[in-house]
């Protein structure tokens, strides 16, 4: 896919540790496959997430967090 700026969305990747190259390469395509635009990820590092990653693209977020799924375990349990 050619990288034009119509065609091109500016991202943000939050990660529990910074992604190889080829791990970022990996994602950038799976993300364009999905999206059907090219994407270009502003990797930012945040142990907090415990493991996976976040990522902002066009203002919807995709959460593939540990934290984010500890979280929802949490909610789980605490239902009556």
């Amino acid at each position: 896919m050619s990288q034009t700026p119509e065609t091109t969305r500016s991202a943000v990747l939050r990660c529990a540790i910074a992604p190889t190259a080829e791990e970022l390469t990996d994602l950038c395509a799976r993300f364009e496959r999905l999206l059907g635009h090219t994407v270009c990820f502003a990797v930012e590092v945040d142990a907090s997430l415990i493991g996976g990653y976040v990522a902002l693209i066009a203002g919807k977020l995709y959460d593939f967090s540990v934290a984010s799924r500890l979280q929802q375990v949490k909610k789980e349990l605490e239902r009556p």
